[in-house]
């Protein structure tokens, strides 16, 4: 028993939280959206808006906790088929991981990952339908259905203060909006 103490107290310092090297960061960028559910939806291009906070977790620096909150948009727009559904998806998100660091040639690189909650709204929703030689649209109420998310990120830095980010959202309860993100962060700290 005292060996462990030993132990835990002769490394304590090495899984010290860096507080000081905390960073916030926010960006904007587009994203691939589709949207997972029941129905048969299109993918469909949309925009991202995205803010982050990571401290290093460990006195090396070579691995940083984050906690990230997003908000996308996307907009499917079916072709006039029959039982095609279109919509206006709103996913919002709160994740928190690990980033790790990785040497790339002469870049150092952050990738990693980690898991939250999220929630889809969809407004103007509709589907095709054929009746006899004419197309009608059935119109749906607006729905608001909550989710789970694994999210990867792998972050290229550009300059001290600006980055590239590029997100994957994938969700584990459906229906919701699987998006992959591309956004250019600046740090504001």
């Amino acid at each position: 028993m005292i060996t462990v103490l030993g132990l835990m107290v002769a490394t304590a310092p090495a899984w010290a939280v860096e507080w000081q090297q905390a960073r916030f960061s926010i960006g904007t960028g587009p994203l691939f959206a589709s949207l997972q559910s029941q129905d048969d939806y299109p993918s469909a291009p949309g925009l991202g808006i995205q803010g982050d906070y990571q401290v290093p977790v460990f006195v090396e620096g070579h691995t940083r906790a984050y906690v990230r909150g997003a908000l996308n948009w996307a907009q499917h727009k079916p072709d006039i088929e029959d039982d095609q559904h279109g919509t206006t998806a709103y996913g919002l998100t709160a994740t928190a991981g690990l980033l790790h660091d990785l040497k790339l040639g002469n870049r150092l690189i952050w990738i990693g990952g980690g898991a939250g909650l999220g929630s889809l709204s969809q407004v103007n929703h509709y589907s095709w339908h054929q009746d006899g030689n004419s197309w009608t649209q059935t119109e749906y109420e607006t729905r608001h259905d909550p989710t789970v998310v694994l999210e990867g990120s792998l972050q290229i830095p550009i300059q001290e203060r600006l980055f590239i980010d590029l997100s994957v959202d994938w969700p584990v309860i459906k229906p919701a909006l699987l998006t992959t993100r591309l956004s250019v962060n600046f740090k504001l700290n």
